[in-house]
Formats: structure tokens, C-alpha cells, sequence
């Protein structure tokens, strides 16, 4: 369910008439003068060319679907589609669910290849037997490497962050560091909502409860 749903629903685009009304609320609310206000929207490179429309923060353009997602963390080959806030749900619930499918299966492969009292080499036939052990073997292939995935994205959902604007994040602390200026705004990432719970929070709940 959560595969098909995380392929199907669209990551979010600056152009949605909910995004736009967003937009405009925040350009009305500091007063600024709307030709002004883009000309500076352009000069700090959050004006997208490609798709004629003003990038908010943590929106970046996908190369491979030729648009602007908003809060864009990675384009997912395993789903076809970006990964962004309307579906980032769905895609962590997809990688978590086919995690603990990986570990429950490995746990009970190892149970029954390392059962002592009535060993399955000795009931079953040689076919079955290398069948458990292949299984086995991926299962536990897939947990391993799903289990730095689901870790990782567990830690950017706590810490308000996104793949993309993790490196970015990380970049400009280095080269702060690197010249020997202070970077005491940079101690934590800049969409940090205060606590790792409102953070979730942003990440998983996009109407208002969980």
C-alpha cells in the first residue's frame, strides 16, 4: 500500500494552488512590494527558470521529472517518482514496514537452519533446505542495507532536514570552518521547528494531527 501510494501521489510542486496561496500570504504578510520582492526571490536563486515559478525553501528542481518539488529529498528509482512532502510518508512507512519484514524473516530463518532438537537438513528435502537458506541470505542482505536507509531517514525527520538540504547544510558549516568564521547559526539546521517532536511532526503530518 504504501509502495503504490508513495508511486502514485504526487511530492508537491510550488505551481499547487495550495503552495501558491502560501506563497502569496507570506510575500502580503512583510509588506514587501511584489516587483521587488520577486527581483530578490530571483538574486538569491529561488526562482526556477525551468519551471517559471518561485522555489520556497527546501524546494529544489528534479532533473529526471523536469519540476520543482517541494521539500525535496531524493527522486526514488525504487518508486518512479520523487520523494518530497506530499509523499514522504508514504516512503518512509514503505522502507520501516519492508525493514521489519526483512528482520522478522531473517529471525525466523536463522531459528529453523539453527535448530538443534530436530534439524530441518534432516526432515526436509535438499531443495527446500538451500531454498530456506537462499531466502535467508537476502533477507538479511536487505536488512543490512535497509537498515542504514531507514536509520538515516528517521534521523533527517527528527532533525527537520532532507537529504538534499543535509549536504547543503553540511557544506557551508565546512567552508565557515574552513576560513575560521563562526557559524553559531549553523549549529543547528536552518527548518529546525525547536524539538525533534515538531519535527516529526512536520515531516509525517500534513493536516494537522498524526
Amino acid at each position: 500500500f504504501n509502495h503504490v501510494m508513495c508511486a502514485v501521489t504526487r511530492p508537491g510542486s510550488p505551481k499547487d494552488a495550495k503552495a501558491r496561496r502560501a506563497i502569496e500570504r507570506a510575500t502580503a504578510s512583510d509588506g514587501a512590494d511584489p516587483e521587488s520582492r520577486l527581483k530578490e526571490v530571483i538574486e538569491r536563486g529561488r526562482y526556477c527558470v525551468t519551471c517559471d515559478a518561485v522555489k520556497p525553501d527546501m524546494t529544489h528542481h528534479c532533473s529526471v521529472c523536469r519540476r520543482c518539488v517541494l521539500k525535496m529529498d531524493h527522486h526514488c528509482p525504487w518508486v518512479m517518482n520523487c520523494v518530497g512532502a506530499r509523499n514522504y510518508r508514504f516512503f518512509f512507512n514503505f522502507i520501516a514496514y519492508a525493514w521489519l519484514g526483512c528482520l522478522c524473516v531473517s529471525v525466523a530463518g536463522a531459528a529453523v537452519l539453527f535448530e538443534r532438537e530436530y534439524p530441518i537438513r534432516h526432515v526436509t528435502s535438499e531443495e527446500t533446505f538451500r531454498g530456506v537458506i537462499f531466502v535467508s541470505v537476502m533477507a538479511v542482505a536487505v536488512f543490512a542495507a535497509l537498515s542504514f536507509l531507514v536509520f538515516w531517514q528517521a534521523y533527517l525527520a527528527l532533525t527537520g532536514q532532507t537529504t538534499i538540504d543535509y549536504y547543503a547544510w553540511s557544506d557551508a558549516r565546512k567552508a565557515l570552518k574552513a576560513r575560521g568564521m563562526p557559524y553559531g547559526e549553523f549549529q543547528r539546521p536552518p527548518f529546525h521547528q525547536g524539538s525533534r517532536a515538531k519535527n516529526w511532526q512536520e515531516a509525517f503530518d500534513e493536516r494537522g494531527r498524526f
